[in-house]
């Protein structure tokens, strides 16, 4: 039973990586044998799970970033990992393996990257701090692109001209994030539940881009 006992200690130790002494079941034997055994286990196993591989091949998360006003554009340089899961401290999420982010808010976001393989988890958790928002999205106001009514509270009527058609549409807040995309019906919008507020129209006609900004009111 000792034997047993010690085996089931140290299996016990490798595959949770949990101090043995901690274990509250003894079997059969005494509490004095029960512990010594424990004893011995973390002496040898626990304090030692380097020397005994244990970890060797574990996802090792990391990452770096650079900022460009609120825009954050993740660098993932994590070892051994199949699949990830990013939480931008502002209850947004990516499982992207290089994500880029914007942030609608300045302020320390504490980031988590949490990186796994074969049922094994390690996460990293870095503070971004955003001191500075990116306030608008550069508006091309080509004379091509019509859009009225401009302001308006309901319904935009879109336009390019010299006879292009209107592939796809998006519209993107003052922050950068995209609100809206359109790739049929793109001669006209509804933007009743969009806030007060400025947006940038984005309109491709045959890999032409063309943007202006409208406000809702």
């Amino acid at each position: 039973m000792a034997g047993t006992y010690a085996a089931a200690c140290a299996f016990y130790t490798v595959i949770y990586r949990k101090d043995p002494t901690l274990i509250t079941f003894n079997s059969t034997l005494s509490p004095t044998v029960a512990q010594n055994i424990k004893n011995a286990t973390k002496l040898i196993v626990y304090n030692n799970l380097a020397e005994w591989r244990v970890g060797t091949y574990d996802p090792i998360p990391q990452f770096n970033f650079t900022i460009s006003g609120g825009q954050v554009t993740f660098n993932n340089t994590s070892l051994r990992a199949s699949s990830y899961i990013w939480d931008f401290g502002d209850s947004t999420s990516s499982i992207e393996s290089n994500p880029t982010h914007t942030y609608a808010t300045t302020g320390t976001f504490a980031v988590k990257l949490r990186a796994s393989k074969c049922g094994i988890e390690k996460h990293l958790i870095q503070n971004v701090t955003i001191s500075q928002l990116n306030t608008e999205i550069p508006a091309n106001n080509d004379a091509n692109l019509l859009i009225y009514p401009n302001p308006t509270n309901a319904t935009l009527n879109i336009q390019l001209g010299n006879d292009l058609t209107i592939n796809s549409l998006k519209i993107y807040d003052i922050f950068g994030k995209q609100i809206i995309e359109e790739t049929e019906n793109t001669n006209q919008v509804d933007i009743r539940n969009l806030s007060n507020g400025i947006y940038i129209v984005e309109v491709e006609s045959e890999g032409i881009v063309f943007r202006k900004k409208i406000i809702k009111n």
